[in-house]
């Protein structure tokens, strides 16, 4: 045989062993990006994992509700938006309810604004409520010793007078001057004595 040939076929052995090296670090490296890209979106996903199993998760909320001098309101409605939950607060404005971290409390009380909160990295609230004004000439609100209500929630009748339709009182009991002034009002005068009716 002739030694050319031999050469030859050694050099096509070594580019094919030399292109079969280079095929191969290729592989190994598009598997090594392969797995990056892998590890790559898995680092990204588990956190957002996370974020949404804390936001699905319940857990109690607690938080006090104040009125503009920073008291205490009784009785306002604290509520999950959107769902049925809902809980009152007590005598010093407190509450608890159990809410997840992308749930929105909702809080009402007839006389103040309605305010909502989002409960995003936050389980302790303060909330201050803001008094409802009522504008001259609006009907449907009426003043009480207790706040502002309106009137669709009142289970009684209720009557007014303007201090300008009043007479000159002579006598000292307001209840004798708003006598007859009223409708539904009696006055029963029990005797004679001041303080007496």
């Amino acid at each position: 045989m002739d030694e050319s040939y031999f050469s030859g076929d050694r050099q096509v052995y070594r580019r094919h062993f030399h292109n079969n090296i280079q095929i191969n670090q290729m592989e190994k490296l598009f598997t090594r990006m392969i797995w990056a890209v892998v590890f790559l979106l898995m680092g990204f996903s588990i956190p957002s994992f996370a974020q949404t199993d804390q936001a699905s998760r319940q857990q109690t909320v607690s938080g006090v509700v104040t009125d503009s001098n920073h008291r205490g309101i009784q009785g306002v409605t604290v509520s999950i938006q959107e769902s049925n939950t809902r809980t009152l607060t007590d005598a010093s404005g407190s509450f608890f309810i159990e809410a997840s971290g992308s749930d929105i409390l909702v809080f009402k009380k007839e006389g103040y604004l309605s305010t909502t909160q989002d409960l995003i990295r936050t389980t302790k609230l303060e909330i201050r409520l803001e008094e409802a004004k009522i504008l001259a000439g609006d009907d449907d609100y009426v003043h009480l010793p207790h706040g502002v209500r309106h009137k669709r929630y009142l289970t009684g009748a209720v009557s007014s007078i303007k201090t300008a339709e009043l007479p000159q009182p002579s006598t000292s009991s307001l209840t004798n001057v708003l006598s007859g002034r009223l409708p539904g009002l009696n006055v029963v005068q029990l005797g004679t004595q001041p303080g007496n009716d």
